[in-house]
Formats: structure tokens, sequence, C-alpha cells
């Protein structure tokens, strides 16, 4: 299931499963590790912020919009998280 997949069954459930936030904590199964593996080996975890361990990187904002049930900001997060997928995609 995709995170776009996730959100629209948390918000029709009113909270995302446990499963949704195990996934959202490890980068491999993350939102930008979505994009990472989508992208075919293209793109790196890394990209996604100059501090991929910042708490201020999108991913780890996605993570706790996930952890705190805030679909509106898990739905920006994401969005944002594309954009920026599509932007390395065509710089690589």
């Amino acid at each position: 299931m995709s995170w776009r997949e996730r959100i629209a069954a948390a918000r029709a459930q009113g909270a995302f499963s446990e499963d949704d936030s195990v996934a959202a904590g490890d980068y491999t199964t993350c939102a930008v590790g979505e994009q990472v593996k989508a992208s075919g080996g293209v793109l790196s975890w890394q990209a996604f912020s100059v501090e991929p361990e910042s708490e201020h990187c999108d991913g780890m904002r996605f993570m706790r919009a996930v952890h705190g049930n805030d679909f509106d900001a898990a739905d920006m997060l994401l969005d944002a998280i594309e954009d920026r997928a599509l932007e390395l995609k065509r710089q690589a």
C-alpha cells in the first residue's frame, strides 16, 4: 500500500495503524523510502535533506505527522517529498 493509500485509509478509520507508525519510522518504508524505491536506484534517501537526521527534514516531519494522526500535515509533507523526488530525478 502506498503512503497516499495509507493516508486515505487512516482518514477513513480516524487514525493511522500501528503498522503505519512503524513504517513511517523506518527509512526503507517511510515516505522518502517509497520515493527512493520507485526511482529504481536513481535517488538516495540522503538526497532529500541536507541533514537527513535533522528533526526538520520532511521525512522526519512526515513520521511525526503519522505518529500524531495529523492527516493534513501528512498529505502536505508527502506532496513536498514527491515534489522533491521529481526535482531530483530531473537533475539526475
